[in-house]
C-alpha cells in the first residue's frame, strides 16, 4: 500500500503519527456516541490514545493493517480515521469519524478513494466491510461508495460498548467486475423504483430508514394536517420495516446530506379495473419550503405514468394546508372540487369529531 498521502476534493489521507495523539483524543476518542458501533471503548487518557497509534504504525511496517488519519484540507483538523485490512485478492475496511462531521459526506469520499486504491493495486478484486445492524449511518456511507448488500452475519463482532455478547452485522461489498457494472449503470434506475432529480433520490424505503422515518415522524407538528400522532423508535422500526416488505411507499434522499428528508406514498384506490392511483407525502419539517416535495413528487408522478401506467392520480388535503395543494397543482394536478367535512382525524375533549373539509385533486395520463 502507498505511504503517500492521498488527497479527495475535501480531505487529506496520510499515515498517522503519535504527535495525532491528542487531536485524536479530544475529537473522537473519548467519545461514546463515536465509539458506540466499534470494537474499542472511548479512551481514558491520552496515554491510551498514543499507544493505540503505536499499534497501528506497528501494523504498517508488518503490513497486516493499514491506517490513514483523515484530515480536512482546509482546517487541517483531524476528522477521523480508516482503515484497510488485505487479505491475498480481497481487502476489508473499517472507519471512523468525529461527531462533528457526520452527515456531510465525508467518510463517503474517503471510502471511495480507499475502495480506487485497491482496485488500481491490480492484485484486489474484492473490497468489504461490516457495520452493526442497528446502524443505519454506516451502512449508508457504504451503499453510498457503491457496495452491495450481501447479507447478515450472526454474531461476527463485539461491540463492548452496548454487549460483550457478539452482535450481529450487515455484510456490504464491492468487486473489481462490480465496479466496472457500476460506471455503466445510468443514473435513473426506474426499474428498480430507483429516481434520481437534481437534489434528490427517491428509493425503495429499508428496514433501517428507521432512524430517519423517527427523526420526523416523532415530532408533534408533522401531524397538524395528517392523521396519527407521533411515534415511539420502536413504531419506528416497525413502519420501515412494513414499507420496506411492500412497494407503495417511496423514501426521498436528500443528496447534499445523504439522509432521508421524508417520503412519498402512490398506490390503487378504488376498484382496480379503474387503473386509479392516489398520491400522498410526508417531509420533515426542517427541509420544508424549498421545493424539495414539489421535486420528488413531480418525478414519481411522471414514473408511475410512464412505467405503471394508471389511467389518473389523485390526490386529497385540507383546505387550510395550502402548502399542500400548492404541491399539487405545481406538478401538474386539477383541483377537481371540496368534500364538505369529508373526515375528521382527531377528536374534541368531549369526544366529538373534528370534521375537516376536504380538496380533491386529480391528474389523468397524457
Amino acid at each position: 500500500m502507498t505511504t503517500k498521502p492521498m488527497e479527495t476534493d475535501n480531505l487529506l489521507l496520510r499515515i498517522p503519527s503519535v504527535s495525532d495523539a491528542k487531536a485524536i483524543f479530544q475529537n473522537y476518542a473519548t467519545d461514546p456516541e463515536v465509539t458506540r458501533y466499534l470494537p474499542w471503548k472511548p479512551h481514558k487518557n491520552i496515554g491510551e490514545t498514543r499507544r493505540y497509534l503505536k499499534g497501528l504504525l506497528e501494523k504498517w511496517i508488518t503490513s497486516k493493517e493499514f491506517t490513514w488519519v483523515i484530515i480536512d484540507k482546509k482546517s487541517r483538523d483531524v476528522m477521523g480515521m480508516i482503515a484497510l485490512r488485505v487479505q491475498g485478492y480481497k481487502a476489508e475496511f473499517g472507519y471512523v469519524l468525529a461527531r462533528r462531521h457526520w452527515n456531510r459526506g465525508y467518510m463517503t469520499e474517503a471510502l471511495k478513494k480507499i475502495i480506487e486504491l485497491c482496485f488500481d493495486t491490480g492484485s484486489i478484486y474484492r473490497v468489504w466491510g461490516v457495520c452493526d445492524i442497528e446502524n443505519p449511518a454506516s451502512k449508508r456511507v457504504m451503499e453510498k461508495s457503491g457496495l452491495s448488500y450481501e447479507g447478515i452475519l450472526k454474531k461476527f463482532i463485539r461491540h463492548p460498548n452496548i454487549s460483550d455478547v457478539p452482535r450481529d452485522v450487515q455484510c456490504y461489498a464491492i468487486t473489481l467486475a462490480g465496479k466496472r457494472e457500476d460506471e455503466k449503470r445510468p443514473p435513473v434506475r426506474t426499474g428498480t423504483f430507483m429516481l434520481e432529480t437534481d437534489r434528490l433520490m427517491i428509493r425503495r424505503f429499508g428496514s433501517d430508514d428507521w432512524a430517519d422515518l423517527f427523526e420526523y415522524l416523532s415530532l408533534p407538528e408533522t401531524y397538524a394536517f395528517e392523521p396519527g400522532e407521533p411515534v415511539s423508535i420502536d413504531a419506528a422500526k416497525r413502519m420501515a420495516a412494513e414499507r420496506a416488505a411492500g412497494t407503495d411507499f417511496y423514501a426521498v434522499d436528500l443528496k447534499d446530506e445523504k439522509k432521508m428528508i421524508g417520503h412519498i406514498y402512490l398506490g390503487l384506490t378504488g376498484p382496480k379495473e379503474y387503473e386509479t392511483m392516489e398520491l400522498g407525502y410526508i417531509f420533515n419539517p426542517r427541509f420544508r419550503s424549498r421545493g424539495f416535495c414539489t421535486e420528488a413528487a413531480a418525478a414519481v408522478v411522471n414514473y408511475a405514468f410512464r412505467e405503471l401506467k394508471p389511467h389518473k392520480i389523485v390526490a386529497h388535503c385540507n383546505p387550510l394546508n395550502e402548502a399542500s395543494w400548492k404541491v399539487l397543482e405545481k406538478i401538474g394536478m386539477q383541483r377537481e372540487g371540496c368534500f364538505r367535512q369529508k373526515a375528521f382525524f382527531r377528536k374534541d375533549k368531549k369526544g366529538n369529531p373534528l370534521w375537516h373539509d376536504c380538496y380533491a385533486y386529480g391528474i389523468l395520463k397524457g
